[in-house]
């Protein structure tokens, strides 16, 4: 009988904490390099962590986070097939920091609230598709 009504507020240290972490070769859309984004950090921290909350609270994700800039990534074989390219997606970091901030709280809840299944992997903490083909023929052998 679990039910999630809402999203928690972050502090502004865990948005913090978040952009800090971010390697400072990450690419986003933004005009600023992140390594700039970071040293103005202190100053525009306060209006981030109220865009983040804002779109906690109310379920809206703001428009401009939805803009990425998709590039095709060479995956391996042919360099000239297209088939062997995949996508990647760069996005504004605000739309990271949401993102980080509703994953965050929904990893939390499913694993307290007992809602992966053990053999759920690929998104559970310390359950990678490593860990499943470990498991896999651990009951095979």
């Amino acid at each position: 009988n679990c039910k999630l009504d809402s999203f928690n507020e972050v502090s502004s240290e865990t948005v913090k904490s978040y952009i800090i972490s971010l390697p400072c070769n990450k690419a986003i859309t933004d005009q600023l390099p992140l390594k700039v984004f970071k040293c103005i950090l202190p100053i525009i921290l306060p209006s981030i962590t109220y865009i983040v909350n804002l779109s906690l609270s109310t379920g809206q994700f703001p428009d401009q986070c939805k803009i990425a800039v998709v590039s095709p990534i060479f995956r391996g074989g042919d360099a000239n097939d297209p088939n062997d390219c995949g996508p990647m997606s760069v996005l504004p970091i605000i739309s990271k920091c949401i993102e980080n901030s509703v994953n965050q709280q929904l990893t939390n809840y499913f694993e307290n609230n007992g809602l992966l299944s053990d053999h759920q992997c690929g998104f559970g903490k310390d359950h990678s598709a490593t860990f499943l083909a470990l498991d896999m023929f651990d009951k095979i052998f």
